[in-house]
């Protein structure tokens, strides 16, 4: 779809999740989020290892992985998500993804370790394609 996102127009979002990891094993590992009402999930999804899920109930996004050894050093997942932005959207960004956060289990200290990451908008400040492009239009 266009970028900028345009009212009455559909705009898919590939999100992009990674986890890396240079000291110990991971176990348990779980990243996870809310997608907004207005946002359409495209149940399009691809991971290195573990699994991508989602819940049309809850709308939460889940990656799961049981173990990641220290030899694989790093791992990704992405799923894809749309937006058809209104009226109301206009001079401003829609938000594709609430909060996400990450928990893991150490498996040499039994440490939990646990973080979160801002919700995510269609401004996308770390993707240098998008700069300036995040602003619905009429």
């Amino acid at each position: 779809g266009p970028m900028p996102p345009e009212v009455g127009e559909t705009t898919s979002y590939r999100v992009y999740w990674n986890v890396s990891n240079s000291l110990h094993a991971l176990s348990g590992i779980k990243m996870s989020t809310t997608i907004p009402q207005d946002v359409t999930w495209l149940d399009n999804t691809d991971t290195d290892i573990g699994t991508v899920s989602y819940s049309a109930t809850t709308r939460l996004v889940t990656w799961t992985i049981s173990k990641l050894p220290v030899e694989v050093g790093h791992a990704g997942a992405w799923f894809d998500v749309a937006i058809n932005p209104d009226d109301a959207d206009v001079g401003r960004f829609v938000k594709l993804v609430n909060t996400t956060s990450f928990e893991a289990k150490d498996t040499v200290t039994s440490e939990s370790l646990s973080e979160s990451m801002s919700e995510l908008t269609t401004e996308l400040p770390d993707d240098v394609f998008a700069t300036g492009e995040g602003t619905v239009l009429p």
